[in-house]
């Protein structure tokens, strides 16, 4: 890594891409360069997030090429740069404007998630923590699982922990405080309802709940429907495992046709200049800091451009 990158400070602050709990993210030289907080480390297994992206080679995910620390005590990795949008920001935009995702780019979607998933879980890896912030989607149409602050290697069938992220725990996350791989095949469940309908399946105040409360599966096209169906079994003997998902949902699209659809939803969503503000306000923000998304919603209205998109 370039040690003048260490001085770079006021640089750095205006490139900044993204902002979490345990990091920020920015843009250097068309790379992303990923600075972890200090006082978040005990909290924080940087090391081996940096392992596992060192490590793990897939399409999927974002190609690693450093490691190091910058002034010598901040933890961080250069990787691939990924210009395009998060399933985080998407589904924020869904809520307020309805059916600006088809069913086409939720199966699109669905098939990358699940094939990355299914790499992970062969090599009895789980990522205990999928959410929406999880997965960027790229210019190319590419689907990147950019997350592996939670990702861990299975000696048995399942952790004894639980997962991180209330709203997309799955069942047994929430009442044993048990993990298995099929436990990110719920999480991923949510997300893609998340999707369909423009709300979340439980969210803090409910996630209690997710023992008793039955989970009705929304209205959609049918295989989707099917597939949701066979994802949110509470059951994990019965849930579909991520090679199933994999296989029945390549039976629906294959990866070709999926790029296309994704590179060309991205590409219409990135052109727009209410989703541009929207997008350079939102990656200011933390993930669960609530952002005023009205005033891109109405130019969104006013530019007719954020609405039913056919692909």
């Amino acid at each position: 890594m370039k040690k003048d990158i260490i001085y770079l400070e006021q640089y750095l602050k205006s490139n900044r891409i993204g902002l979490g709990a345990f990091a920020c993210v920015f843009k250097i030289d068309n790379k992303a360069l990923k600075v972890f907080f200090r006082e978040n480390l005990q909290k924080h297994n940087a090391k081996n997030e940096i392992r596992m992206l060192k490590n793990l080679k897939h399409p999927n995910i974002p190609k690693f090429y450093n490691s190091g620390k910058i002034d010598n005590k901040y933890p961080s990795i250069l990787m691939e740069y990924i210009e395009g949008i998060t399933l985080h920001e998407l589904t924020g935009l869904n809520r307020i404007v309805k059916d600006i995702i088809s069913e086409n780019t939720i199966k699109a979607i669905l098939l990358q998630t699940t094939e990355v998933l299914s790499f992970l879980h062969s090599k009895n890896i789980v990522h205990r923590d999928i959410k929406p912030t999880s997965f960027m989607i790229s210019r190319n149409g590419i689907v990147k699982l950019i997350d592996f602050a939670t990702v861990k290697k299975i000696k048995k069938d399942f952790l004894r922990i639980s997962g991180m992220n209330a709203e997309y725990k799955a069942v047994e996350q929430v009442t044993n405080k048990i993990t298995y791989c099929k436990s990110d095949i719920w999480s991923l469940g949510t997300i893609v309802y998340e999707l369909i309908t423009g709300r979340q399946l439980f969210d803090y105040e409910t996630i209690d709940e997710i023992e008793t409360t039955e989970t009705v599966i929304p209205d959609c096209n049918y295989d989707l429907k099917s597939l949701l169906k066979l994802m949110l079994q509470r059951d994990v003997s019965k849930r579909i495992s991520s090679i199933e998902l994999w296989q029945e949902t390549k039976e629906l699209m294959n990866r070709e046709v999926s790029e296309r659809i994704l590179k060309k939803f991205v590409s219409y969503y990135l052109n727009s200049p209410a989703c541009q503000a929207y997008l350079e306000r939102a990656r200011n923000c933390y993930p669960f800091e609530l952002l005023d998304l009205m005033p891109f919603i109405e130019q969104a209205k006013t530019e007719k451009e954020i609405h039913a998109i056919a692909v």
